[in-house]
């Protein structure tokens, strides 16, 4: 693994996480919406709980890969 990345391959690092995220995201949706009773139901809580994790992280790492492109794209070029 290289450590020597610049700000911009880091932040397309971070784009990259946010689709897997996307994608675990889509999974568990997808099996909250299987649930026969999916308003009352534990295993819907469960779901529900975790699914606020994943949205709040995807938020954090898009924020952060934002961040990372709108602030120092072009710096590495000085």
């Amino acid at each position: 693994m290289t450590f020597n990345r610049t700000l911009s391959q880091l932040a397309d690092e971070y784009f990259e996480q946010a689709q897997v995220l996307d994608g675990i995201i889509a999974r568990h949706r997808k099996r909250l919406s299987a649930l026969p009773n999916p308003e009352t139901s534990d295993e819907a809580y469960k779901i529900k709980t975790f699914l606020n994790v994943l949205y709040k992280e995807r938020r954090d790492v898009l924020e952060t890969a934002n961040y990372l492109k709108d602030n120092y794209s072009g710096e590495e070029n000085r």
